[in-house]
């Protein structure tokens, strides 16, 4: 996946952790929701506990970013 292609889009994605944890969030642009989560987590202090453990856990490698499903605002 381009990180760069998903700039504006609206839709479901998710991150998946080395140990196959997955966590599923919904953004009107995905890109710039993703790098929400990353500098959240690079700051230790991301609103999901269990997320922000298992990315200490990892020192944040081995996460994988997916989109799940593209739409629009009304289907979003």
């Amino acid at each position: 996946m381009n990180r760069e292609d998903l700039a504006g889009v609206c839709g479901v994605y998710a991150l998946f952790s080395p140990d196959g944890r997955l966590y599923i969030g919904s953004s009107l642009d995905i890109l710039s929701r993703l790098d929400d989560h990353q500098n959240e987590l690079k700051a230790n202090r991301h609103h999901s506990s269990l997320l922000q453990k298992v990315w200490n856990q990892y020192q944040g490698t081995g996460f994988v970013e997916a989109i799940l499903e593209r739409c629009t605002l009304e289907q979003l």
